[in-house]
């Protein structure tokens, strides 16, 4: 195993996870990250919440960090997650890996309430969420 490269910072506050990702990502620092959604947001599971992402300071991963976020974003969908907001102010590159699995989540009645939305600015994201029931406190 090696060491994580990248970083992660993960916030639950009411019912909206944000998530920072910074750096370029392996797989260990995907499977951490993981570990550390399930944790602090356990208690939402089974409510529905949303999730304000930050990649402004990630610069991608490698291909095995791929699956493991795919999953991610399966158990997010499952356990509740409704709107994603994603903040990105540097380039498009990045959103490929959205689109790239967009049709790999979860395929059953609570997919179709999930929707993500991308944002260059973090005040219309936020705006965003909470227009869709999903506030936050000042971050």
């Amino acid at each position: 195993m090696f060491e994580q490269h990248g970083n992660f910072n993960v916030f639950v506050v009411n019912n909206t996870i944000t998530l920072i990702l910074e750096g370029a990502w392996n797989v260990e620092t995907s499977l951490a990250y993981q570990q550390e959604i399930r944790e602090k947001a356990r208690h939402l599971k089974g409510s529905p919440f949303g999730v304000l992402t930050f990649l402004n300071d990630w610069e991608l991963c490698t291909p095995e960090c791929e699956k493991v976020l795919v999953e991610i974003v399966q158990t997010a969908i499952s356990w509740g997650m409704q709107r994603e907001a994603v903040v990105n102010d540097t380039g498009a590159a990045k959103l490929l890996l959205f689109e790239k699995h967009k049709h790999l989540h979860v395929n059953n009645s609570k997919e179709a309430h999930f929707q993500r939305s991308i944002f260059s600015q973090k005040s219309d994201a936020v705006s965003w969420l909470a227009s869709e029931g999903f506030h936050l406190d000042d971050i």
